[in-house]
């Protein structure tokens, strides 16, 4: 298995000598291509907007995170984060687990070797580990109502049937029964998942954990065909949503061999920019909603422009703050900050008209653009011509798993006149 790790905006190179041959490219791109539409990556040539750029002699990866894995190839991409690809792949899955409602007290990622692991290897480890433990607590079973012929009574006696279809059979009574199963549409679903991880993983441990889930899930019927969905929750199978999600996800995301010559592989991939905005906003709304700020997410409603009193170019920022008749609009960006001592710190032009409009239309009592940075919290402090603050926010990734409290006073602390007070 030929493994390999960039980080965005990394090159690979290509060739007899290289790591990676022409046609392993060839079949990461292919991967890639089928992976891009539900990324929702525009259908551009420009940088950006694919997940790999071929080019002649080096595959260049661009801003989209996470795994891809043909067959006898493994390309896992990294968040450019100063770190060792150890810690790269921690953090990138802490900020998966945060987005994704996971229990962290789960991530066990020292006892499984974030250093010498792919991400994908930790990622399914992660999965088996979670499932049997559920599993062990008690897998879920439901009871079924079963109509059968016995020789003894079991349940409740059918008279009709009795009377009618068996008249004159002494030797057989019609029963109706509840008999118990693990047959109900979460286990098919976790089902389908270990299945698949088993053909997938190639660490010992992992496979040994699949295998002994599996043992609790025997007599559970395959999923059926088609788009796979989220079954329903409710207080008896609750516990299992997280799981499930994790699940649809390594489904959704593989491929089968196709008939056009495309083969199988499967393609776990983020956008960071997206990853980013998402991990944001979480940890605003655990840690602001309880203190009553509403903490609303891709905030709609708003239009930049109006004709005849009809919205023209709809607007929609990632974050929305309001508490007691105050509103903060926030924006989050993917990339680094230039040094204090640059004027500008490196913001693009446009993003500093967006958040005008942003305050226009939303009649913002402050603005803020919120940037992942190596080193101290930071808060850049500007205004708008009209007094407006408008503040640059840089948010540390050194240690973000106790990042949520910090990241909630750094947002309170730069709106004029708010108190952090947490």
């Amino acid at each position: 298995m030929n493994q390999l790790t960039v980080r965005e905006w990394g090159y690979i190179d290509l060739g007899p000598e290289a790591t990676l041959s022409r046609a392993q490219a060839d079949g990461l791109l292919d991967l890639a291509d089928r992976a891009a539409p539900a990324l929702r990556l525009k259908p551009a040539t420009e940088e950006g907007e694919k997940i790999l750029l071929d080019g002649r002699r080096k595959l260049r990866a661009q801003q989209v995170v996470g795994v891809l894995a043909t067959k006898g190839t493994t390309l896992e991409i990294l968040p450019k984060i100063d770190r060792d690809d150890g810690g790269a792949r921690a953090e990138l899955i802490h900020m998966l687990a945060v987005v994704q409602g996971l229990d962290l007290s789960t991530l066990d990622l020292a006892g499984m070797d974030a250093q010498r692991h792919s991400l994908l290897e930790l990622l399914m480890g992660l999965f088996a580990t979670d499932l049997l433990k559920q599993l062990r607590r008690g897998a879920l079973h439901c009871y079924t109502g079963q109509e059968d012929d016995l020789r003894a009574l079991r349940g409740s006696l059918d008279v009709v049937r009795q009377f009618s279809t068996l008249a004159g059979r002494q030797d057989r009574l019609a029963c109706r029964f509840d008999e118990r199963t693990a047959d109900t549409p979460v286990n098919r679903l976790l089902r389908a998942a270990t299945l698949l991880l088993l053909r997938l993983t190639a660490r010992q441990e992992t496979r040994k954990t699949l295998a002994e889930a599996l043992m609790y899930l025997d007599g559970v019927r395959p999923l059926p065909r088609g788009p796979v969905r989220l079954p329903a929750f409710d207080r008896s199978n609750t516990r299992f949503a997280p799981l499930c999600r994790r699940a649809k996800l390594f489904i959704d995301h593989h491929f089968q061999t196709t008939s056009s010559g495309q083969a199988e592989g499967i393609a776990l991939l983020f956008r960071m920019n997206v990853l980013f905005e998402e991990w944001v906003t979480v940890l605003l709304r655990r840690h602001l909603a309880p203190r009553g700020w509403h903490v609303q997410a891709q905030a709609g409603g708003q239009s930049a422009l109006f004709r005849e009193g009809a919205g023209v170019f709809a607007m929609r920022p990632d974050i929305v703050l309001t508490r007691a008749g105050k509103t903060h609009v926030l924006d989050t960006k993917w990339k680094r900050l230039d040094g204090p001592s640059e004027a500008k710190r490196g913001v693009a032009q446009s993003d500093v008209y967006q958040m005008l409009a942003y305050r226009d239309a939303w009649r913002a009592d402050s603005v803020t653009l919120i940037y992942p940075t190596e080193g101290a919290p930071r808060t850049d402090r500007l205004h708008t011509a009209n007094g407006t603050p408008f503040s640059l926010l840089e948010v540390p990734m050194t240690d973000i798993r106790s990042a949520g409290r910090a990241l909630a006073t750094q947002v309170l602390d730069a709106f004029a006149g708010v108190k952090a007070g947490l």
